[in-house]
């Protein structure tokens, strides 16, 4: 499923923000659980 370019936007803000980056769309596929790896 492709999304939206403003998932890519808020890739890039999430990133900018914590410094941490974040694979949004597998994030979505997998329910969004956020485990704290890495």
């Amino acid at each position: 499923h492709e999304l939206p370019e403003v998932m890519v936007v808020i890739e890039d803000v999430l990133y900018m923000a914590t410094g941490t980056e974040y694979d949004l769309q597998r994030a979505l596929g997998v329910g969004m659980q956020a485990d704290g790896e890495g």
